[in-house]
């Protein structure tokens, strides 16, 4: 944010030199696209793990709700990231993810709704603020990448992280009671079953309303248990997004230019061993084929 300028002119002179002259600007630029990609690959799975283990029914769906939208934030993030180097790469890619939002016109143009109803035209408006990629959707993509899709990805972790904890606080069962096997014993269980001999009028006996069960000897202390275990995680993600940026950088290509698509279309049969089947290969297959 320091060093990046949202303008076509000066966008991918401002990535270059972060990547070779601002010090450890390389190595930082790919820690966060190793970190961006991480963090898709491990919303994606959890949310897998939650739909095949069925952790989305009562009382959860608060929660599957709630982990949806942040999966959606998440690809939000990672797409709108994509256009910021302003290379052929991002270029191209974020042209191919307009040309999908504006996918529902092929329908309406096909029932003639087109001048009336537009929906893939607005959606492509809405995505780069004009009919083709230019500065409005670079200082676009900006803003929803550094302010309005992480403050979005912060409000639906928090209301994911506090709807998990209260769903846990409320999903605990009382624990079969066991007797005690010797009469040297340190804790004692807040609730009885019944009294075995009291000598005052009252006596404290397990009831029967939801309550029951919900002691401090039923709990496991967050600090330190849920936070160590949350500390290793981070740190071995920590320690896999350095090492894969030691090894790989963040790809950088050509300034992006509309008129040459990254990945210009081949004519239809025609691949790679045609092509390189050259006259001059051919000319010396049929000399070879003479002299023999």
């Amino acid at each position: 944010m320091f060093y990046y300028k949202p303008y076509p002119a000066v966008a991918y002179d401002s990535i270059k030199d972060i990547h070779f002259v601002v010090p450890t600007g390389q190595f930082m630029r790919n820690i966060h696209r190793w970190a961006a990609q991480v963090m898709v690959v491990a919303v994606i799975l959890h949310m897998a793990r939650v739909f095949y283990t069925a952790a989305y029914r009562a009382p959860r769906e608060y929660n599957w709700v709630m982990g949806m939208l942040l999966l959606v934030v998440t690809l939000g993030l990672s797409f709108t990231g994509y256009l910021l180097p302003w290379d052929q790469l991002a270029y191209w890619a974020i042209t191919i993810g307009a040309n999908i939002a504006q996918s529902p016109r092929e329908i309406t143009d096909a029932l003639g709704l087109t001048p009336y109803f537009d929906p893939g035209g607005l959606q492509k408006f809405i995505l780069l603020g004009s009919d083709e990629i230019g500065e409005e959707a670079l200082i676009r993509f900006y803003v929803l990448h550094i302010m309005i899709c992480r403050w979005c990805w912060r409000c639906s972790l928090r209301c994911t992280s506090g709807a998990s904890a209260k769903t846990a606080a409320w999903r605990s069962r009382p624990m079969p009671m066991r007797a005690s096997a010797s009469p040297t014993r340190k804790t004692y269980p807040v609730f009885t079953d019944a009294p075995t001999k009291t000598y005052q009028l009252a006596a404290i006996v397990r009831g029967r309303t939801a309550a029951v069960g919900r002691g401090p000897e039923r709990t496991l202390p967050a600090m330190p248990h849920l936070f160590y275990a949350e500390l290793g995680v981070f740190m071995l993600t920590v320690l896999v997004c350095l090492a894969l940026s030691l090894v790989s950088d963040a790809p950088l290509k050509e300034l992006a230019n509309p008129a040459v698509p990254e990945n210009p279309p081949r004519r239809r049969g025609t691949s790679s061993a045609c092509k390189s089947w050259s006259p001059t290969r051919r000319s010396w297959a049929a000399w070879v084929f003479r002299s023999s």
